[in-house]
């Protein structure tokens, strides 16, 4: 059973999430010589107020094709998801929400941040299988709760980084991917 389809805003998501993201990938994109862009063609590219997303009905495409080798080392995890992270929206991008809590746990245990580099590979902050049910309503596996906030409540992990995280962590048993389609930007 897929994901209904919303009009308008997605319930229970930040209509600016998306923009914000794409503004943090811009920022953290490395700079690079390029051609002056005249006036129109860079507010054409500027991002818009706000994202709609419309629910992806098929679980994530490509899980069934992953190495079952178990999870790649602490700084390749790092790495890898921190690169995604840096991906700027475009249409028809599929995105996932992963709950911020789970989030933070996973960046503690692999050193994401200077500050947690003591921690890294301690089990005592291991993060277990990718847990969402912060971001759902109670007893309700598909629902998401309202008023949500980007990287506050959630991330959004492009398909490559969402991926990565479900082979080497899984996904909490009965929990399904909370997927989103771009349809704005583009």
């Amino acid at each position: 059973m897929g994901l209904p389809k919303w009009e308008g805003v997605v319930e229970g998501v930040s209509p600016v999430a998306a923009r914000r993201h794409s503004q943090h990938a811009a920022r953290s994109a490395p700079a690079t010589a390029a051609a002056p862009v005249p006036a129109a063609a860079a507010a054409a590219a500027a991002p818009p107020a706000a994202v709609t997303f419309a629910a992806v009905a098929a679980g994530a495409p490509g899980l069934e094709d992953m190495a079952e080798g178990g999870a790649a080392d602490l700084e390749t995890q790092r790495s890898d998801i921190a690169a995604l992270l840096k991906t700027a929206l475009r249409k028809g991008d599929t995105w996932y929400l992963v709950d911020s809590r789970w989030f933070k746990q996973w960046k503690k245990y692999v050193g994401f941040d200077s500050w947690d580099k003591y921690q890294m590979g301690d089990q005592n902050v291991y993060p277990g299988p990718i847990d969402n049910s912060g971001l759902l309503k109670d007893g309700d596996c598909q629902s998401l709760k309202e008023h949500l906030i980007d990287e506050l409540d959630y991330i959004l992990l492009p398909t490559e980084g969402w991926n990565k995280l479900v082979s080497w962590y899984t996904l909490l048993e009965g929990q399904e991917p909370i997927a989103r389609k771009d349809s704005l930007h583009g």
